[in-house]
């Protein structure tokens, strides 16, 4: 997996990952990496380098996740996806 695809697949984890900590059932995979396609394709438009606005703003998401208010629930996704 090259830089750019592992970018794209961290942004759509991201997002799902804050979809499931705000109570939204999850929607297919492939919605959430046209999100991240899409997010791409305005970088580049805007002379940014994708890989890299990829990065910070997965970063972004990290933290949201982190201190998302509901601990538990973050708890359980973690544990979900364990199993």
């Amino acid at each position: 997996m090259n830089d750019l695809d592992r970018a794209l697949e961290q942004y759509a984890f991201g997002l799902e990952t804050l979809d499931r900590l705000n109570g939204f059932t999850p929607f297919a995979w492939n919605y959430y990496k046209e999100r991240a396609s899409r997010l791409h394709q305005l970088a580049v438009a805007a002379g940014f380098p994708p890989v890299s606005y990829l990065d910070v703003a997965s970063r972004a998401m990290l933290m949201d996740i982190h201190e998302h208010p509901n601990q538990a629930k973050l708890q359980a996704i973690i544990q979900e996806g364990k199993s």
